[in-house]
């Protein structure tokens, strides 16, 4: 496969620095991380009047259907800056409803999604531990950490029915019934508890339900593909940020009388971080082209989450080393990078689940 971007994608990729450098400092991610759990409503009005939000809905839904690959090169220009995860959520919501939502689901939910007027918040667990029960036109269940409950319009849940197939629950965050309640978590991620107490379900807001159960789960491993081609994208820009931020600083920082970058276990450690920031890269790239062209991705996508989970903590390690003390103060803006990777790295399912993922889709091919 040749992976060279197009002169399109590379403008799309140019056009997203420039807009990152512009929107989203680190004063922005360090807000999300540290301050209340509100929306970034300057940031959100400005993705949607670029148009970023629709990237890869089709014009038809009021998007800009310029494809799944230019959405992922901006996401991995979101995860150099640190881009706050409400843009994310909502991507992976429209996304859930193009692979399983009928013509009128996809008529009503998506161009709200593509001109900003819906914020989705979405929990970072894979569909098939769905921990929502739906029966009888009821949803009963406790979901952890779902990602900016606190000031979404809907919520994307995944419920498991009662033939026992998994559907996915669009549902506005004031239905009643719905509880939210803030809660902690590592990465800067404004996250919340929500609860649903025999909350009415209606049938416009079940995706997935027309499909027969062994098909939902093919259909969910295919959304599935998609989100770890995004999730990964944005890893690999935040380690390649890292490793540039650390280089930086080498170059700077001075010690007996020469710059620390002269030095060469210095050297090796930069050079080892650029080879898994490179691989975060490859991987995630490879990923992103299976997914976008409908080709089958399970294996692609769970190598580049594997690969670049680890990747992206690896790196953070090393800087926090190489940067010394400073590396290892709040005040430092590394600690930003540091703490996504981890909560990234736990994001759509662990190592361990993707190992073993790879390994029946290689046996499959």
């Amino acid at each position: 496969m040749d992976f060279t971007l197009s002169q399109e994608e590379q403008f799309v990729q140019r056009a997203a620095r420039d807009f990152m450098g512009a929107l989203c400092p680190p004063a922005v991610p360090r807000a999300v991380a540290y301050g209340p759990q509100v929306l970034q409503r300057k940031l959100w009005e400005e993705l949607a009047a670029g148009g970023w939000l629709g990237t890869a809905v089709p014009s038809e839904f009021g998007g800009a259907g310029s494809g799944l690959v230019n959405l992922g090169l901006f996401s991995f220009e979101g995860g150099r800056a640190l881009l706050p995860t409400s843009f994310r959520t909502t991507v992976f919501a429209a996304a859930a409803v193009l692979a399983a939502g009928n013509d009128e689901q996809q008529q009503r939910f998506l161009p709200d999604m593509a001109a900003g007027k819906t914020v989705v918040g979405m929990a970072p667990d894979l569909p098939e531990a769905a921990s929502v029960q739906l029966a009888s036109g009821l949803a009963s269940g406790v979901q952890q950490l779902v990602a900016n409950a606190a000031f979404a319009d809907m919520l994307l849940l995944f419920a498991r029915a009662e033939d026992g197939g998994i559907v996915a629950l669009l549902l506005p965050a004031a239905t009643p019934g719905i509880t939210v309640r803030a809660q902690r978590a590592i990465g800067g991620e404004p996250v919340a508890e929500v609860s649903l107490e025999a909350v009415a379900i209606n049938r416009e807001s079940v995706l997935g339900s027309a499909a027969a159960p062994n098909d939902r789960a093919a259909i969910w491993e295919g959304w599935l593909d998609t989100a770890l081609a995004l999730l990964c994208m944005e890893m690999a820009g935040g380690s390649a940020k890292v490793v540039e931020m650390t280089a930086d600083y080498m170059k700077k920082r001075e010690q007996f009388g020469r710059p620390l970058g002269s030095f060469q276990a210095v050297q090796h450690h930069l050079a080892n971080m650029r080879m898994q920031a490179d691989g975060s890269y490859a991987t995630a790239l490879q990923a992103l082209w299976a997914a976008a062209h409908r080709c089958p991705a399970h294996l692609e996508a769970s190598i580049a989450k594997a690969w670049g989970g680890s990747a992206y903590k690896a790196v953070t390690v090393l800087a926090h080393q190489l940067h010394g003390g400073i590396g290892y103060v709040r005040e430092s803006d590394l600690h930003l990078w540091s703490e996504r990777a981890v909560a990234d790295a736990l994001s759509l399912g662990t190592r361990d689940h993707h190992l073993r993922r790879l390994s029946h889709a290689r046996a499959s091919r």
